[in-house]
């Protein structure tokens, strides 16, 4: 039996998107965007991701469409500003997912998939992508809320006893399939509310950081031949870019090798595709430090 501070927890969170919503998390599920605003995103493992509910990427918005027009059954127009996705984040800690391997890692978010899917209605699901690229594997579950009788109700759904539910039910299905993990502290939501207060305070910090140094870079600029700030700028676009494209060029050739070592010309076969993702798992899964420092060797 593991001491507490050895102790890994599960963890689940709960939030709800209107239609005006859907757009920005799917960009960010589906890492449409090379722009994003999360440090935690390493692009050298987005090639890890995968999404258990289908197999291409998808638009969630008309995939959310098709869901509401074949399972509605209310009598009222649905309201612009009303809820119609739900997003269920599964995880635990970093420890946790060190000590598995990626078939392991696969297999607990398909249980979590595979009972989430019993809870929202499989017909309901929108995605369920995984996240292998940030600090801590996770998934992020999406539906539409729509009830047995055909209503669209988030509040109906997701009330307090079914988040006790899931927080007390999915642990136990995890233990009984050999995952050594136990339920998160009851009342624990509060922490998410932490987190997100001071991550919305350490956003406003740059944001008036960020205006002040426009502020003194017009400044600075003042007194200069616009052929040189032109110049300047392109440059600088020039930097931006090349920096762009010399991180991807590293991501292909961590693929290539990887493919090249373990799969030579017979193709991609479920088996191979595996030992593909746990290679270039193994190769940019160190920190980043050292990562930065070896410069993404791809002979080692």
């Amino acid at each position: 039996m593991r001491g507490d501070r050895d102790m890994s927890y599960f963890a689940c969170h709960v939030k709800k998107f209107k239609s005006n919503d859907v757009r920005g998390l799917q960009i960010h599920n589906q890492r449409e965007s090379s722009n994003s605003k999360n440090n935690d995103i390493d692009s050298y493992r987005t090639i890890l991701n995968y999404d258990l509910h289908n197999k291409d990427k998808i638009n969630y918005n008309q995939r959310i469409k098709e869901i509401i027009a074949k399972g509605y059954k209310g009598t009222k127009a649905i309201r612009k500003d009303a809820t119609v996705m739900t997003s269920t984040i599964v995880t635990s800690d970093k420890l946790f997912f060190d000590k598995l391997s990626l078939k392991e890692q696969r297999r607990f978010f398909e249980e979590v998939y595979n009972f989430l899917k019993e809870c929202y209605g499989e017909k309901n699901i929108v995605s369920a992508v995984v996240h292998m690229d940030e600090t801590t594997p996770h998934m992020h579950l999406t539906a539409v809320p729509l009830t047995d009788d055909g209503k669209l109700s988030a509040k109906t759904i997701i009330d307090r006893k079914f988040l006790r539910h899931i927080q007390k039910a999915i642990p136990e299905l995890l233990q009984s399939k050999g995952f050594d993990i136990e339920r998160g502290v009851e009342g624990s939501a509060k922490g998410h509310t932490d987190t997100n207060e001071y991550k919305k305070e350490q956003l406003k910090k740059l944001k008036d950081e960020n205006q002040e140094l426009k502020r003194q870079n017009l400044e600075l600029r003042k007194g200069y031949p616009n052929d040189t700030l032109r110049n300047w700028d392109n440059n600088n676009k020039l930097r931006r870019k090349n920096k762009e494209l010399t991180a991807e060029n590293n991501i292909l050739k961590i693929q290539k090798k990887a493919m090249s070592e373990f799969i030579g010309e017979k193709g991609l076969g479920e088996e191979a595709e595996l030992v593909v993702r746990e290679k270039i798992y193994e190769k940019t899964n160190a920190p980043k430090t050292q990562q930065r420092s070896n410069n993404y060797q791809v002979g080692d």
